[in-house]
């Protein structure tokens, strides 16, 4: 049986869990975090960069600017100085005419103002350089402490040489304006030498100022480079580091999750492939971790489960199920008290041997029991079974395993002899024969013997119709039985001639005795609409059966073919039309009135009777004996018919028609089935043949061939009608073909007609 082999393991709940959605938004949440991070943290950075440019720019540049502007007072008084030299050498004798004199003052002044300025530009630098030492004082780095005090410290001893400069140069220039009031030049041009001289170390000390401030700025911007750099380098290794951290975590993630969802697809597609083995087994499931994934797997685990403990179940219930089906079938074609081949099976093996195409002979033993019916009178019927019973075995045992023995009803069976001359068929009866005389049947201690009349007939396949061969073969039966019974009788093959010419002779009595007394009897099969609604008419086809004389209904196929044989055809028809325009006619008086709804007959016609040029006539006189409307009455004739007398046919359709009448073609299909030939035919229904009906399910040419006559007749403005409809799904398939009408068994079955008019009339009354 089944096996399930469960595993106990950690599938455990917890009150938290790190389900699917935990784990991809936390790894996504911790990837957006650090990218907000890091963003956050260039962003200070450079915020930082900034902030410091700032702090560079706002001590060290003012520095700069001061030292700037003291170069530039520098080179007035050297401008002022040159031309105060070229005046004292120009004149070395002392004596200043009046204009150089006051030219000179003016000098003079532009040099006090110069010093004046020079004077607080130095006092400003130096509070400059005081400042940024203080400013220093105020930073956290030491060493960055240590290293700017020392420059600004230099600086500030820069402005102190400068301001000594500066003192020394005011007072070689007021020498210089001294002496040039008392007239020593030549003390004056060495006092402007020297001066000159001292505004050249005043230059050189403000350009060191300049040099060294620029290169502070310089130093400061790359040290503050160098040290965000490293800290920029440090985070993106960082940031790297960290994205790398999570691609492996997430690869983790999706390694967890894929490898878990494998496994469930490999046990689904495992068992899947091996759904139909008896034993299937299955390892359940184990997954370790606390989420979805586990639940699925839980879940299939389950569904496994269920499916396994219910296909032992299913198993049975199909075994059950074709068990049941076998057995219909065996019942459908056996009998049950026997368990021989019934009739109908019978039968059809029988045709399908006369429908083969092997040339061999066959034979037909046809054996009725002798003295059945004293035993299963006097003794009861439970005797007659078990006799039945019985003799079936004694009957089996004496033939070939190739033969097929049936109980055909009541005492009567047959067996088919295949491959069997008739000359063996004789020696086969014989042995059966002898077996049933030698057999002695035990009821309550009563002994009885029986007997056996065999007929004996060779045929051979596609010679004979089964009709003939089993009316031969019972005909041969019943000539043993009139010998004296417990016989043999061997039917020959001119014996069969005569047999059946006499069994025709009997038919056609019967036919004229039916015709003089009334035995034939009407029935209706209804044809039902299958696209539209019915308006309220009915729609029927008028069938014919006869009474026998012990009252048994008769098919037609049983006697139509005598009457048209002997040309009794045209005087059925003629009774069919006669009987039904008279109970139409006793149907419409009592009605009181003809209505709209009335219903729709359809007669069918003999190619005697289409050839009856007074046919017509005929009709015409009857419609307007009984007051029948021509509408409520359609005619029919089969294809066959039509095809071989084409000229009368549409003749005598279109006669009809001009009555009032309607026309049907019926059975087309089985002939010609030419387009051509319908064109020339004025019908007003089509009915397509069964053949195409009875394996429409099976065979899908069948569709498309009923299709085609559908949409030919609907463009011609015929309507059609499908016959032999047995089932529903035939029906379905009909009408998704657009068929107009269908008639079967599926549909309704034959009854006779006075059960119809009895029906309507009561709804009438109703």
């Amino acid at each position: 049986m089944f096996t399930w082999r469960r595993s106990s393991q950690k599938l455990n709940r917890s009150k938290f869990r790190w389900t699917l959605d935990k784990k991809i938004g936390g790894l996504a949440t911790g990837l957006l975090l650090l990218l907000g991070g890091v963003s956050s943290y260039f962003y200070f950075e450079i915020r930082e960069i900034c902030r410091e440019l700032e702090e560079i720019a706002q001590s060290d540049l003012p520095i700069y600017e001061t030292a700037n502007q003291l170069i530039f007072y520098n080179n007035q008084k050297q401008l002022l100085l040159e031309e105060l030299h070229f005046i004292s050498h120009h004149y070395a004798d002392g004596n200043y005419p009046e204009e150089q004199s006051l030219y000179i003052s003016k000098i003079a002044h532009d040099l006090d103002r110069i010093e004046q300025d020079t004077s607080k530009t130095l006092s400003n630098g130096i509070r400059q350089a005081q400042f940024a030492i203080a400013e220093e004082d105020k930073k956290e780095d030491k060493y960055r402490l240590n290293q700017e005090q020392e420059d600004y410290q230099k600086l500030k001893s820069i402005f102190l040489q400068l301001e000594l400069e500066h003192q020394e140069f005011n007072i070689i220039i007021e020498r210089f304006l001294q002496q040039t009031i008392n007239d020593q030049t030549s003390s004056s041009l060495t006092l402007i030498q020297e001066a000159r001289l001292e505004l050249q170390d005043f230059a050189q000390l403000t350009q060191k100022i300049t040099q060294q401030i620029k290169a502070h700025i310089d130093g400061s911007v790359s040290a503050a480079h160098e040290e965000r750099s490293l800290s920029i380098k440090t985070n993106v290794f960082i940031t790297l580091g960290s994205l790398l951290f999570g691609s492996v975590l997430a690869s983790f993630l999706t390694h967890q999750i894929s490898g878990s969802l494998k496994k469930v697809t490999e046990q689904a597609k495992l068992i899947a492939n091996n759904i139909d083995q008896e034993n299937l087994e299955h390892q359940a499931l184990v997954i370790d971790s606390n989420d979805e994934i586990r639940d699925l797997a839980v879940a299939f685990n389950r569904m496994v489960e269920n499916f396994l403990s219910s296909q032992a179940e299913r198993k049975q219930i199909t075994e059950q199920m074709l068990s049941e089906k076998k057995l219909a079938q065996w019942q459908a074609s056996h009998d049950v008290l026997t368990n021989l081949v019934n009739r109908r099976e019978f039968e059809n093996q029988l045709s399908q041997i006369l429908e083969s195409e092997a040339a061999t002979g066959h034979s037909l033993l046809y054996l009725d029991l002798d003295r059945f019916k004293i035993i299963n009178d006097t003794c009861g019927h439970a005797a007659g079974d078990e006799l039945l019973r019985q003799i079936s075995k004694v009957l089996q045992n004496e033939l070939r395993s190739s033969d097929t023995l049936a109980r055909l009803g009541g005492d009567e069976f047959a067996v088919i002899l295949h491959k069997c001359e008739q000359n063996n068929a004789v020696e086969i009866a014989q042995t059966i024969l002898l077996a049933v005389q030698h057999f002695c049947f035990h009821w309550q201690e009563q002994s009885f013997t029986i007997g056996v009349s065999i007929g004996v007939l060779s045929f051979k396949s596609q010679k004979d119709t089964l009709t003939s061969v089993l009316k031969a073969a019972d005909a041969a039966c019943y000539q043993a039985k009139n010998l004296g019974r417990n016989q043999i009788y061997e039917m020959k093959n001119k014996e069969r001639e005569l047999a059946q010419k006499s069994q025709e002779m009997n038919w056609l009595a019967e036919i004229h005795q039916a015709l003089e007394c009334d035995r034939f009897v009407l029935f209706y099969q209804k044809i039902m609409p299958l696209q539209a609604p019915s308006s309220g008419s009915e729609h029927y086809e008028v069938l014919l059966r006869m009474a026998g004389q012990d009252g048994r209904m008769i098919p037609p196929m049983a006697f139509i073919p005598i009457a048209e044989r002997y040309q009794l055809m045209n005087q059925v028809d003629r009774w069919v039309i006669k009987n039904l325009f008279a109970t139409q006619a006793h149907h419409y008086r009592k009605r009181g009135r003809m209505t709209r709804h009335a219903s729709l007959y359809a007669i069918n016609l003999s190619g005697e009777t289409l050839n009856d040029n007074q046919f017509v006539e005929f009709i015409q006189q009857e419609l307007e004996y009984h007051k029948i409307p021509p509408a409520f009455i359609c005619f029919e004739i089969t294809e066959t018919v039509a095809i071989s007398n084409l000229s009368q046919a549409k003749l005598m359709i279109q006669q009809l028609q001009e009555l009032g009448c309607r026309f049907a073609l019926d059975d087309f299909g089985s002939g010609m089935s030419s387009f051509a030939y319908l064109k020339n035919l004025p019908v007003d229904f089509l009915k397509i043949d069964g053949i195409f009906t009875r394996e429409l399910l099976q065979d899908p040419i069948n569709s498309l061939i009923l299709k085609s006559f559908h949409e030919v007749a609907q463009g011609m403005g015929i309507s059609t009608i499908a016959e032999y409809v047995d089932s529903e799904e035939k029906l379905a398939k009909l009408k998704s073909l657009g068929i107009d009408y269908a008639q079967g068994y599926w549909v309704a079955k034959p009854k006779p007609l006075p059960k119809l008019q009895l029906l309507m009339s009561k709804q009438d009354v109703a």
